[in-house]
């Protein structure tokens, strides 16, 4: 069966009365290249780019958290690369207003509730539908970041089932009874973006906060890898920045880091997939 033809991204769309301040100002739109966040570090030798997106239709080489490829068709998704280069607040709180802007902007498409799974995936019912990668360079007076936004949008159901995936993944046209408009939910996802960046330091609580409200693992039951090893138990706390706070099965509680953890499982316990 071919492809079904979706709206093109536009940029003059994209931008067309954005009332952002901090970013914005210049979009950037690709038909193919091997990844957005590559052009958007090209652009940072310019301090004029600060506040640059950079979107394409489809990426070649397109990367997400801990050295995973994130997969897609061209026309098919949201892929956002946003260049900071005066952001003094760290990567750690640029990835929490990130994962909330992503959140903010996919729930306005829907009418089910859209949930953040620590530290940088977007839910839907329980599967991906958004990542993020926040990636920095400190060779300069001041750190320069690039947000990377991969957003699932018109992928059908066969298109999930026959890619092997980390988790149960979705779109959000899955959950819809139109195709979203990309452009609408671009545009949008750049406002929620810059009003979240504005928030920074001086409401860093009031992030923390809503990062939790949002998080799908408080009470549920997790199994992390961690330093090649597997543990399991219920996630009792979650500090956004310092990781997962687990009652374990066998004893104790226990602080999971973000930067050497991941998910494997949430709410399923199967003893044989922990090492021993």
């Amino acid at each position: 069966m071919a492809a079904k033809e979706y709206n093109s991204l536009d940029a003059d769309i994209i931008e067309n009365e954005l009332t952002c301040r901090r970013i914005g100002k210049k979009v950037l739109l690709f038909r193919e290249t091997a990844s957005t966040n590559d052009i958007a570090w090209e652009y940072s030798r310019n301090p004029n780019n600060n506040g640059l997106c950079v979107f394409a239709e489809h990426q070649t080489s397109g990367r997400g958290r801990l050295g995973n490829r994130w997969l897609e068709e061209s026309g098919q998704s949201i892929l956002l690369s946003l260049l900071l280069m005066q952001w003094k607040d760290g990567a750690d709180l640029l990835t929490l207003i990130a994962a909330i802007a992503t959140a903010q902007a996919i729930q306005q498409t829907i009418n089910t509730t859209v949930q953040i799974k620590w530290p940088n995936d977007i839910l839907i019912e329980h599967s991906k539908v958004a990542g993020i990668l926040v990636e920095s360079r400190t060779d300069k007076p001041t750190p320069h970041y690039v947000v990377g936004i991969g957003i699932n949008c018109h992928q059908r159901r066969d298109f999930f089932d026959q890619t092997e995936l980390a988790m149960p993944a979705t779109s959000i046209d899955l959950h819809r009874d139109d195709p979203v408009d990309r452009n609408k939910l671009a545009h949008n996802l750049i406002e929620q973006l810059d009003f979240g960046l504005a928030r920074s330091p001086k409401e860093k609580g009031a992030i923390v906060e809503q990062f939790k409200a949002m998080s799908s693992q408080l009470g549920r039951h997790l199994i992390i890898e961690y330093n090649q090893h597997r543990h399991s138990g219920t996630c009792i706390g979650i500090d956004p920045i310092q990781g997962l706070l687990i009652q374990q099965d066998r004893g104790g509680i226990r602080m999971f880091p973000a930067g050497q953890s991941r998910i494997i499982k949430q709410s399923h316990y199967d003893d044989s997939e922990l090492n021993p």
